[in-house]
């Protein structure tokens, strides 16, 4: 029992990682994330819902499936929406698409 407790953390906490990435990536001005709920809806996604900057106005909430890991699917309010840089405005990018780039980026040993 406790092995999978231990699943269920490291899962968590790659999704965390994963959605600063994208917030970082996408957005403008984000410091500090403030996670406030995890739980698991009947569909079997799991959801994180948390905000950014110590402020609860800036929230969002982040759906990850279990299979895929999250990749920017999730909602987020108008407040937050307003802090998309303006060439992800249209379209922001996904997790899979930054770890891609930035594996582009890096030099090559």
């Amino acid at each position: 029992m406790h092995h999978k407790k231990q699943e269920e953390e490291a899962f968590w906490a790659k999704q965390k990682s994963r959605i600063e990435l994208f917030y970082h990536y996408n957005y403008i001005g984000i410091n500090s994330f403030t996670y406030t709920k995890t739980h698991k809806l009947p569909t079997g996604t799991y959801v994180i819902e948390g905000y950014v900057n110590d402020n609860p106005q800036l929230s969002f909430n982040a759906n990850a499936d279990p299979n895929t890991n999250f990749e920017g699917e999730g909602g987020e309010s108008a407040e937050l929406s307003e802090m998309v840089k303006p060439q992800y405005a249209a379209q922001t990018k996904s997790v899979s698409q930054i770890l891609k780039e930035k594996k582009k980026s890096e030099p090559s040993k």
